[in-house]
């Protein structure tokens, strides 16, 4: 099943001003993100890449993934692993 995009209103914007419109994108940023960039959104606080994929796109599933994941390459992995489920099921 295919996860699509967010809502207009409802993309994620990266602290940096980039904006993700789907998981496949948020993949490809946590690749090349700086760890600035990472902290501020992922630290003991929050984890605001969590949220959108529970609140924006229901992905319970996912989102505990994500909350287990300390690195942005464990959370990168996660993704893929997800967006890649979600092609063949």
């Amino acid at each position: 099943r295919n996860i699509g995009e967010a809502p207009h209103d409802k993309r994620f914007v990266l602290r940096h001003g980039r904006t993700l419109k789907d998981l496949v994108e948020l993949a490809h940023a946590l690749e090349h993100m700086s760890d600035e960039v990472f902290n501020h959104h992922v630290n003991a606080f929050k984890n605001d890449f969590r949220n959108w994929a529970r609140e924006v796109f229901g992905q319970k599933e996912l989102a505990a993934e994500l909350e287990k994941a300390k690195t942005r390459s464990e959370m990168e992995l996660a993704l893929l692993k997800h967006i890649v489920k979600a092609a063949f099921s």
